[in-house]
This record gives C-alpha cells, sequence and structure tokens, in this order.
C-alpha cells in the first residue's frame, strides 16, 4: 500500500513557495506564571511554571544538605564584568558563582557582605541572598504525610488507652507505627513502634498503653522536646534493573528521598534485597535512582517489582523530601524557562530554613514558644539574557531576584563586622544583622612592589596608583616577606598614605622595607548590594512597609528586584528606599490597542457590480492575490485540508 501525497502538502509547497510561510517556530523552554500557588508566600513575585509547579527540576545532590555546591554548565554563558563565564557554581546557601568551568573550585561561604565574600572566596558573585540555609532543618509542612516531627500538646492515659494531642494537626492513619522522643521526660515517657489505634479528631490519636502509664494526663513544659513522628516511610516499586552490581530503582510515582537515604526491600522475591539494608547511591530523575547491591544478586526481572513491592525507609535518617500541594520543601530547584519571551534560567529555595537553634524566641530554636519550624524563606533567582552579546563572548542579561516569603529572620551578617554573622541571641543584635542580595566582582588589584611592617600595621606601597580608601577591605595576594611570613586573608585599609601606599590592618612582627615577591597583588571588590542599611527586622516579613515582600526594584510586582548588567557593566541598581513601594524604574505598561472602527458598507450600483464582473486583475502586482486564489480552489476541489488518497 502506497501513501499519496496529498493536496494539502502540494499546497504546503506552493504557500512556502510564495513566501507566505515564513520560518517554523522552535518550542521553547516552558514560560514562568505570575502568580503565587504556595500556600506560605506573601507576595506574587515567585515565578511558577504554568501549571503551578516549581520552575526545573530539584537539585538532588542538595537534599537533606547544608554548606554544599554544584558545579554546572551554564544554560547559557554569561558577560559577567567583562568576562565570559560558560559554568556555575550552585550553593545551598542562596549563592552562585559565574565560574570559568565545572572543574573550578568554588565555596559555600555565607553570612558576610557581598563585598567581603568576594573577596574572600576571590571570585565575583550573584546572591539572592547569602545567607546560612539549612536545608536538613525541619519545616513544618501538614500538607503530606511524612516523619516530620510534631510538638505533643498533652499525653492522656487511660486504662489500656493512651491519647496523645498534638498542636498541630497530624495526618496520621490508623495502622500507622508511631514513635515518641522527650526531653526532659515529662512523665509520659517515649513510645515507639506502637500503632495508631484510633482518630478521634485531626490533632490527635491513640495507641494502645504499652508503656503501662499510671492513669491521669500529662504535658510537657514549654520549650521542652516532645514530639512525635512516624516510624516509617513506604515507596511503591514498579521496576528494577541491574547491571553489574548497579540496582537501579523506578517508583511508581516520584520518590521522596535523596542521596544517602536508608531504606530496605520488601517482597522482591529475591532474599539478598529482601534481607538487606541499602542507601540510595544517586538520582537519575524523580523516580529513577541507583543502589549498590551484594555480588549474589545476578538478575532481576520484571517480576521483581510489582504492587506488593515497596521499600521502607528508616525514619532516623530518611532524607524525605517533605511535599506541600507546590513542590517539595526545603528543597532547590534549578530549571529553564522564558521571561516576556526571553531565555532564562531560574534557582528556586522553595520554604528553606536557616540553621539556627537558639532560644531567643525570634526564631527559637527547635521547640521554643514561637515553634521555629512554621518560619522558613522562599527566594529565586533568574539570570534573564537580554539580545545582546554572544556565545563567544557571554550573553549581556538582568538579574531578578524574588522574595515569596521570609519569616525566618535569624541569621545574616554583621553590619559592623561585615566578615562576621551575626549573633541572634537579643533583639538588639538581630537589629545589627543584615543579608547580603546583589552581586559582586573580584579585581586582583594593582602589583605590589615593596612592604614593610612596623609591628602594629603593614605598609603596601603599590606600582600603580591603587584607588583605595580608609576602610575599604583588601586581600594581598602571593605576599610573602624574606622571612617566609605570608601575609594572606581579608584586612582593612587604616589608613592611605599615598596614591600609591596604604597600611593595612595585619598583625606580625616588624621587618624594613623590602621588595614584594614578582606575583604579589593587592586584591579588593566592589559590591552592588541592596540592603547594606536595612535590617534583618525590617526585611522579614512582619517588618510592616519596609519588609521585602512590599517593596520591589524597578518592577512593579512587589517582592520583585530586578537590574542588568551590560557590556560588563551593571545597570539599573540602586539602593531600595524601603518603605516607599516601588523603587527606579518598573517597565512601561504596554500600550492600549489601537481603537478599530467597523468599515461603513454601502451596496454597490449596478453599474459598479458590472465594473468589478468585468474588470481584468494587472498582469503584476497581484501575483500572491493570484496564488491565494488558486491555492484556495485547490482546497476546496480536494475537500479537508489534511484529507490523504490511498492506492491499493
Amino acid at each position: 500500500m502506497k501513501i499519496i501525497k496529498s493536496r494539502a502538502v502540494v499546497m504546503g509547497k506552493l504557500l512556502i513557495a510564495s513566501g507566505l510561510i515564513m520560518s517554523v517556530v522552535a518550542a521553547s523552554p516552558v514560560s514562568a506564571s505570575v502568580t503565587s500557588p504556595s500556600p506560605v508566600d506573601t507576595s506574587n513575585a515567585i515565578r511558577w511554571n504554568a501549571d503551578g509547579s516549581p520552575i526545573g527540576d530539584i537539585v538532588y545532590e542538595f537534599i537533606d544538605a547544608d554548606d554544599r555546591t554544584k558545579r554546572i554548565e551554564a544554560p547559557f554563558p554569561l558577560n559577567f564584568y567583562g568576562t565570559r563565564f560558560p559554568s556555575l557554581c550552585l550553593s545551598t546557601n542562596g549563592l552562585v558563582y559565574p565560574i570559568a568551568s565545572v572543574t573550578t573550585s568554588c565555596s559555600a561561604s555565607y553570612d558576610k557582605s557581598l563585598e567581603y565574600l568576594a573577596l574572600n572566596n576571590q571570585s565575583g558573585l550573584i546572591a539572592a541572598l547569602a545567607l546560612d540555609l539549612d536545608l536538613g532543618e525541619e519545616i513544618h509542612n501538614p500538607q503530606r504525610e511524612s516523619t516530620e516531627e510534631l510538638q505533643i500538646a498533652s499525653v492522656n492515659a487511660a486504662g489500656n488507652v493512651v491519647t496523645v494531642t498534638t498542636t498541630e494537626a497530624h495526618g496520621y492513619r490508623i495502622g500507622e507505627l508511631i514513635r515518641a522522643s522527650t526531653n526532659p521526660d515529662f512523665g509520659a515517657g517515649g513510645f515507639a513502634g506502637n500503632r495508631v489505634q484510633t482518630i478521634p479528631s485531626p490533632t490527635t490519636f491513640t495507641l494502645e498503653n504499652s508503656q503501662s502509664l499510671a492513669d491521669g494526663t500529662y504535658a510537657p513544659s514549654a520549650g521542652d522536646r516532645a514530639v512525635v513522628f512516624r516510624e516509617v516511610i513506604f515507596e511503591r516499586v514498579e521496576e528494577l534493573s541491574l547491571s553489574g552490581t548497579t540496582l537501579t530503582v523506578k517508583t511508581s510515582g516520584d520518590s521522596d528521598f535523596g542521596i544517602g537515604g536508608k531504606f530496605t526491600f520488601t517482597k522482591t522475591g529475591i532474599p539478598a534485597l529482601d534481607n538487606g539494608k541499602f542507601v540510595v547511591a544517586s538520582r537519575v530523575d524523580r523516580q529513577n535512582f541507583t543502589v549498590t547491591v551484594p555480588a549474589s544478586v545476578t538478575d532481576v526481572d520484571s517480576t521483581q517489582a510489582g504492587d506488593q513491592t515497596t521499600m521502607l525507609f528508616n525514619s532516623n535518617n530518611p532524607r524525605a523530601l517533605e511535599r506541600d500541594e507546590v513542590g517539595a520543601i526545603q528543597q532547590v530547584y534549578f530549571g529553564t524557562t522564558t521571561v516576556d519571551g526571553r531565555d532564562a534560567y531560574s534557582l528556586t529555595w522553595y520554604r528553606t530554613g536557616t540553621n539556627d537553634t537558639s532560644t531567643n524566641g525570634i526564631n527559637g530554636g527547635r521547640f521554643p514558644a514561637v515553634n521555629p519550624e512554621t518560619l522558613s524563606i522562599t527566594l529565586q533567582l533568574l539570570i534573564i539574557k537580554r539580545s545582546t552579546g554572544s556565545d563567544a563572548a557571554g550573553w549581556d542579561f538582568d538579574y531578578e531576584v524574588n522574595i515569596g516569603h521570609a519569616t525566618d529572620a535569624s541569621d545574616g551578617y554583621q553590619s559592623t563586622s561585615p566578615g562576621s554573622g551575626c549573633g541572634s541571641s537579643t533583639l538588639a543584635d538581630l537589629a545589627l544583622c543584615r543579608w547580603g542580595i546583589g552581586t559582586a566582582r573580584y579585581y586582583l588589584g594593582p602589583d605590589i612592589s615593596s612592604f614593610s611592617h612596623d609591628g602594629t600595621v603593614l605598609t603596601v606601597n603599590t606600582a600603580t596608583p591603587h584607588g583605595l580608601t580608609v576602610g575599604k577591605y583588601v586581600r594581598p595576594v602571593d605576599l610573602c616577606n624574606s622571612n617566609s611570613n605570608c601575609f594572606d586573608g581579608v584586612s582593612k585599609v587604616v589608613s592611605v598614605v599615598d596614591a600609591d601606599t596604604v597600611t593595612i590592618n595585619f598583625s606580625g612582627s616588624s621587618f624594613a622595607e623590602e621588595a614584594a615577591p614578582a606575583n604579589a597583588k593587592l586584591g579588593y571588590s566592589e559590591s552592588s548590594e541592596l540592603f547594606p542599611n536595612t535590617s534583618v527586622l525590617d526585611l522579614r516579613d512582619a517588618g510592616g512597609s519596609t519588609a521585602l515582600v512590599r517593596n520591589s526594584l524597578n518592577s512593579n510586582v512587589l517582592g520583585r528586584y530586578t537590574f542588568g548588567m551590560v557590556n560588563g557593566q551593571v545597570t539599573g541598581f540602586l539602593v531600595p528606599t524601603m518603605g516607599a513601594g516601588v523603587s527606579g524604574t518598573p517597565p512601561a505598561a504596554p500600550a492600549a490597542p489601537a481603537t478599530t472602527v467597523a468599515p461603513v458598507t454601502t451596496t454597490p450600483t449596478a453599474a459598479e457590480q458590472q465594473l468589478v464582473t468585468t474588470k481584468r486583475l494587472p498582469a503584476t502586482g497581484n501575483a500572491v492575490n493570484s496564488l491565494l486564489l488558486m491555492s484556495l480552489a485547490m482546497m476546496l476541489t480536494g475537500g479537508l485540508l489534511l484529507r490523504r488518497t490511498r492506492e491499493m
């Protein structure tokens, strides 16, 4: 049976030949949406997929991680401060470093001003929020069953029944295994391996009184650790495949665990699997992961996976993804998108918490009067490609920092000591705390010609004018004297002697002036930091009119801060006036469409009708019209445009 070309195909060729079909538009990355479906966001600044899910995929290396980095090839190279950077270093701590290659080392530093961070790491950076974010911290999530710890309000014993009341809805089901952990013991003791017997209400459940508690009601004191949590997480296995000792496991849905998750198999039918204990070795995608199995496992097939095959994740180290109705909380998402038709890539830190265990009542540790598990931050960084630049030189781009909510305000850097994290033991300390958001550049700096030390400060002479000022942070590079005493690390300019001499606050023994090593330089950095003068207490959601979510830069969307980099230079940047709402120059609203006036129609006279009937088209100037009329006639003659005629 042969397929004859349809008339529609012939017409398509005619139309292409006529120039009416100009090009085929390639599919674009999924577009970002403009509203926030998150249950906890207080702004609509975060961009999402059209279906309301986070842009991109989870960075699996960051699951349950703290102070970790991942190096990747950038979706498009950047012209970052005049240098082409084809790769990126992503950090769990709200930072991105443009780097020369995926083999370039990078840092997970945090809690410093952006100027200090760039100098300390000797690298330029982009900061959505340079903060000690800990993806292993516990964030309360009532939307999904998990091994999350829930605070106990009270325990009541009556005969053989123990009724546990939690401070929030627990989401447990009858038959689930529940464990408790208490410190100090408030009389009820811990209980492990008990199954839920009944669920009288969303915040209560009953267990068997296996601990023989005396009848009565027991309640923990404020601030005590008194929690309950599920014993295990179940995942159903859909498929198994084996290559050597590497077993690839496919789950029936998105699997909620990360690298390092400990688990056991059940009902695979393979003794070495059912009797073993395993650890997730790598993540392939949302449903597939790998695990190393004993050499005795030599074959698996589809009969080893099915409805009854499951994995049980140990609750004391599940490394599980806790999800709400939008996505996995305490995770970083990375992926490509488009913004107003422009290619972009996005990093989203979704409902993350800071690494804070203090007991100040602001974020209060794990179980204070104000539960820190309800406090979190959602932030997003988009790098949006401009039309200028090239793959060879790197592309100009726009920065867009979006803040969905920021209720966890327990960390940052000290305004009085930008190289140090701020204390959070008192409100006074937090008032001096700052959040580093923006970008910074590192300069290798001028050559050092000679140097000396008077026992108090280091005097440095540069080969060219240094351009430094008192209080500026600097970092000598490859500067060692004849006694092998080296001067490295970030320090502050104490005085400017002249255009090519400064004194620096470096401790050490005195020595007379001597020539510097050939490669010695005086490095420094410059930053474009958005909020160097605003306390975190004012930037958090509770900060009122000065909160991040109630202000913006160059955008009418509150919680959105955007500026650009063109030809290696920062553009459109200014420190926002917090409390004023919109700062800078938002893009102009699109012009209203022109009003279309309906044409006036009249009935032609008999003479006009005759003229239309008899008048011939000119031989030139209407070739396209003639082709369209001919094509339409042929299409109609052939019936449906997509009709195909078969010849047997």
